[in-house]
């Protein structure tokens, strides 16, 4: 997932998805290598990309519709799949580079980083696990 804010629309994000899916990475460069995986290096089997594509565009209507009934519980989701809790991080933006255990994600997006003195909140960066 990336996100950006576009320097002439302040107030808007733009998100962009994509899936490594039947993607070997075996060959790449080591830093790739370190931090890039495919849906068949997971499951051990090749995937129709028009499928993946498909099974999330369902997906996606159904969290609208639940979005739309007030059903959907997005900071639940947030929390439930925050895959960099209680990891060491490294959030690098255009003002400071910032490392700290993850503590999640705050109800308004924030990802949550506490240096051990303070818990910081990060609304855009790059995120990496520490070394």
């Amino acid at each position: 997932i990336l996100i950006e804010q576009p320097e002439r629309a302040p107030g808007r994000l733009v998100a962009g998805l994509g899936w490594n899916v039947n993607t070997s990475f075996s060959s790449a460069p080591d830093e790739l290598r370190a931090t890039a995986i495919s849906m068949r290096e997971v499951t051990g089997s090749d995937h129709v990309c028009e499928d993946v594509l498909r099974c999330f565009l369902q997906r996606w209507e159904a969290n609208l519709q639940s979005l739309s009934t007030g059903s959907f519980d997005l900071i639940a989701g947030w929390s439930r799949f925050c895959v960099l809790r209680d990891h060491r991080v490294r959030v690098s933006t255009t003002e400071a580079d910032l490392t700290g255990d993850c503590r999640g994600i705050a109800a308004d997006g924030a990802l949550l980083i506490d240096d051990g003195e303070v818990t910081h909140r990060c609304y855009a960066g790059t995120v990496r696990l520490a070394e």
